[in-house]
């Protein structure tokens, strides 16, 4: 579902939990399946690091300790469910922007405190997808890039494409879909399709240390 990289660690989002692989061996440090009272194997939709670890369930948010080495104890974890929040049946994505906690739902973008939501963009959109580039916050909904600064603004649609993922490299835009990876500049985008297989979809990127990009796809 997601690969977030951290010094030589790559955080793997997945529909059973969460694994933490060395990017230098490819060996596994720890795969976690249960977070805090969450049922086990909750697939996890994505990490944050800030001055926690966040990870972004289908049942909610778990939280934990940034210094805790015992990741894989469930008793360390802290949850906040997405039921307990009117109005919200997922939340997809978090992240730190300006010293808010940004929150992607099915019903908008809003940022999160002390357990409470507050609004701040709903334009009809299902948000997911949050990212920081360049003093930015930006943000996918079905098949759109918005960037926000205080009000939302769609600065790139591609009709007919799902959107899954967003990552820069540069001064590109890359965006996985489920026919692709489209790259856009700002002027004409362009597709690139994995060889094999073909109908692979991309569905997260990311960037490490050593510039190299890893794309997490449907089937591999």
């Amino acid at each position: 579902n997601d690969i977030l990289i951290s010094g030589d660690t790559a955080y793997v989002s997945m529909e059973f939990g969460l694994s933490l692989i060395n990017t230098e061996d490819l060996s596994f440090f720890d795969s976690i399946l249960k977070f805090g009272d969450f049922t086990t194997e909750t697939p996890v939709f994505n990490v944050y690091l800030d001055d926690k670890i966040y990870v972004v369930t289908q049942a909610g948010i778990a939280t934990n300790s940034r210094t805790n080495n015992n990741l894989i104890a469930p008793e360390t974890w802290n949850n906040i469910y997405v039921d307990a929040l009117p109005g919200i049946n997922r939340i997809s994505d978090i992240i730190n922007f300006g010293g808010e906690l940004f929150t992607a739902t099915n019903n908008g973008l809003y940022v999160y405190e002390n357990g409470v939501l507050d609004l701040k963009s709903n334009d009809g959109n299902d948000v997911f997808a949050l990212s920081i580039h360049e003093g930015s916050l930006y943000y996918l909904s079905n098949n759109a890039v918005h960037k926000y600064s205080g009000t939302s603004q769609a600065i790139f649609r591609f009709p007919g494409s799902f959107f899954s993922s967003l990552g820069f490299y540069g001064n590109s835009y890359l965006i996985g879909t489920e026919n692709g990876l489209i790259e856009w500049t700002g002027s004409a985008p362009t597709i690139a399709v994995p060889h094999s297989p073909e109908t692979n979809s991309s569905i997260e990127l990311a960037v490490d240390s050593d510039h190299n990009l890893w794309i997490a796809t449907v089937k591999e």
